[in-house]
């Protein structure tokens, strides 16, 4: 892809976990997460694959959350 992946996070609080995957060409765009916590003890995934370009902006407040975010083809 012409633009890559590209990958942001911000956390405010403690014992969070953040995972991003970012796999695959995408498309002219490329892969777009941008994550933003506000809380402790939250588990937030995302992974973004195949051959589209894909984009997550996913901001949350509060504890103990588990979010998975899947985008791909």
């Amino acid at each position: 892809n012409l633009l890559g992946a590209k990958s942001s996070t911000t956390v405010t609080g403690s014992d969070n976990t953040v995972n991003v995957s970012q796999t695959g060409p995408a498309g002219s765009n490329g892969f777009d997460s941008t994550v933003a916590i506000t809380g402790s003890s939250n588990t937030v995934g995302v992974t973004q694959s195949g051959t589209v370009d894909s984009k997550v902006n996913l901001a949350t407040s509060g504890s103990n959350n588990t979010i998975s975010i899947t985008q791909g083809n």
